[in-house]
């Protein structure tokens, strides 16, 4: 039985630690020149099973948002489509929609799941006010000026029905990274309706959150961010200077989650990741 991201976040006496990545641009400049190939499925596949191969992690995060700027920039008619409405929220409405994008991602979604079985596959969703501005400005070439409260409450219906392609899919969990200071009650309500797709779907929904306040709101269960109190999984966010070779070397922890940096040095990230499992709990 795979672990839950919950138990990853918790550390074992004596054992490694474990590692989630989000290294999709990084190994795509490594290892084919260029960038990651978002819209194909198979050429992303490669990639990720590359990937695997190279650093070893045991979680892969997926970032839907750079998926999703790919795919709608790939199709001329979704772009027709979104700019046929000037409401700031159409854009995304209609694209999110599209039966066409929905199918992909679940293609996507599925065909990285069953290539990488020994590896937990999870999704990222950023900031609702990120993919209406990213969905305005692909419809109609400049930002909007108006995303309000209002308008990202919008976004995350939007979001939550795009969450349904998912469901019947492995999946090791979802996490909103935004990220933010502190996790309260007014962002969470923001969120209702993720959140309500994560529980019906016993998704474990994480947030990258550097500090709380008690207890995570429900239905969150892990947290990507600083060291967390006791009780409160948690996987330690390594910053972009670990990457470096004076990197410093971070303080004991479950699971680790970071970024790679894109133009990091290929000896330099291996020596830190061999240093970083060393670091047993």
């Amino acid at each position: 039985m795979s672990l839950s991201m919950i138990d990853r976040c918790r550390p074992t006496a004596g054992q490694a630690p474990q590692l989630m990545l989000d290294a999709w641009h990084y190994a795509a400049r490594l290892l084919d020149r260029g960038t990651p190939p978002w819209t194909d499925s198979t050429a992303m596949v490669s990639l990720g099973r590359r990937l695997a191969g190279l650093l070893r992690p045991e979680v892969l995060s997926l970032p839907l948002l750079a998926w999703f700027e790919a795919r709608v920039a790939a199709d001329a008619r979704l772009q027709a489509l979104m700019r046929q409405r000037s409401r700031t929220a159409y854009a995304m409405k209609t694209a999110l929609a599209d039966e066409a994008l929905r199918r992909d991602l679940a293609d996507l979604v599925g065909a990285l799941c069953g290539a990488m079985p020994a590896v937990a596959l999870v999704p990222t969703l950023a900031a609702p006010a990120r993919w209406l501005q990213a969905a305005y400005t692909a419809a109609h070439g400049h930002a909007a000026d108006d995303i309000d409260d209002d308008v990202c409450e919008q976004a995350e219906v939007f979001l939550a029905d795009l969450l349904r392609v998912l469901a019947p899919l492995p999946i090791a969990g979802l996490l909103l990274n935004e990220p933010l200071a502190r996790a309260d009650e007014a962002w969470a309500a923001v969120h209702t309706p993720v959140f309500n797709a994560a529980v019906h779907y016993r998704w474990p929904l994480g947030a990258a959150v550097e500090a709380i306040d008690g207890t995570l709101p429900a239905p969150l269960s892990w947290r990507v961010g600083a060291p967390a109190a006791a009780g409160t999984p948690a996987a330690l966010a390594l910053p972009p200077t670990f990457w470096q070779a004076d990197g410093v070397l971070p303080a004991a922890a479950g699971l680790y989650a970071g970024h790679l940096p894109e133009d990091a040095q290929p000896e330099t990230v291996l020596a830190q990741l061999t240093r970083l499992r060393s670091v047993a709990a």
